[in-house]
């Protein structure tokens, strides 16, 4: 072992020998210029740039001063190049567009065009339309009207007929117009209506008679014989033809509801009236003066052939005796 360790050192001694030969130095020669060695140690050495460090690098200032304006001379060839296509592809859109917009342009102005000719045929369709509502309201109105003047046209001349009969004033008789015209506004039916007696018992009916109830009339003291009174030209003239010629007769009479009551008619030299009974039947009827107005009939009884009377009742707001204008002028034949 001893041995293989000395060879082995043995070889290595021997390599590194060989990879660094030991110099040899003549003793007998004059050794060399020291300064020459150093100087060849130098010449073999590169040469040392030496930096200023006060001097500016002025080569890699313009390199890079270069190499940014050419960067920025790009940039502007690029954006230039993109304005220039932006603009060309807007000019394009934009003439397409128009040549897409003139069809519909035209179009729109048709529509327009069919759409004013359609309005100004309705506008004349509404007018014409409007001009006959108007035609047909002022014919309606002028009728209207018309029928207005001839009622008032009546019933001034029914006015006018007893204008010369008319007596001054008197301050507790009621004269105003708007009574006038209420009571010719009321319509007297011809024959008794049904709720006093069945149209089909009436036969032979006179004409009816009015009369607005006095104090006498409705007077229920014991003393005083309480009766109705009507004038004896009109009862002579309506009642008459339907009596046999006889006075004091007992009638049944027909009241407002229906019921019937016996009384006791008679003819007075001036005056024609209802005595017995008709005490009861202005109690039953609650009947008052001046307010209630009283329509009378004479008909002969279809089954019992035998005459009776229909009284029927309606009130008024009236608080004094009417005129003997509005009396006249108001019920037909009335004294």
């Amino acid at each position: 072992m001893a041995f293989s360790k000395k060879r082995a050192r043995s070889l290595d001694s021997n390599e590194a020998e060989e990879a660094h030969p030991k110099r040899e130095f003549d003793l007998n020669k004059e050794p060399e210029d020291e300064d020459e060695d150093e100087a060849d140690l130098y010449e073999e050495a590169p040469p040392k740039k030496e930096i200023d460090l006060n001097k500016e690098p002025e080569d890699e200032d313009e390199d890079a001063n270069q190499d940014k304006a050419r960067e920025e001379m790009d940039e502007i060839v690029t954006a230039s190049f993109a304005i220039s296509h932006m603009a060309f592809i807007r000019d394009i859109t934009q003439a397409e567009n128009q040549r897409n917009m003139q069809p519909e342009t035209e179009t729109n102005e048709d529509d327009d065009d069919q759409e004013e000719e359609e309005r100004a045929s309705s506008d004349e369709t509404d007018l014409k339309n409007k001009e006959a509502e108007e035609d047909q309201d002022d014919q309606a109105k002028e009728e209207v009207d018309l029928d207005k003047i001839l009622a008032s046209v009546v019933r001034r001349k029914r006015t006018e007929r007893y204008e010369v009969k008319v007596e001054p004033k008197d301050q507790d008789e009621d004269d105003s117009e708007q009574t006038l015209s209420l009571l010719c506004r009321w319509e007297m039916p011809a024959n008794p209506p049904d709720k006093i007696i069945y149209g089909g018992l009436v036969e032979q009916c006179s004409r009816p008679i009015r009369k607005q109830l006095t104090e006498s009339d409705v007077s229920v003291e014991e003393e005083r014989s309480s009766k109705l009174t009507l004038a004896k030209s009109q009862a002579a003239k309506k009642f008459l033809p339907l009596l046999s010629g006889k006075d004091g007769i007992e009638v049944s009479v027909y009241g407002p509801d229906g019921k019937v009551h016996e009384m006791k008619m008679w003819f007075g030299e001036h005056s024609f009236g209802l005595t017995t009974g008709w005490r009861k039947f202005v109690g039953d009827y609650e009947l008052r003066e001046f307010c209630d107005i009283v329509t009378v009939w004479m008909f002969r009884h279809y089954t019992t052939r035998k005459v009776c009377l229909a009284i029927d009742s309606k009130r008024f707001v009236f608080r004094k005796q009417l005129s003997k204008r509005i009396s006249m002028a108001a019920f037909e034949d009335s004294d």
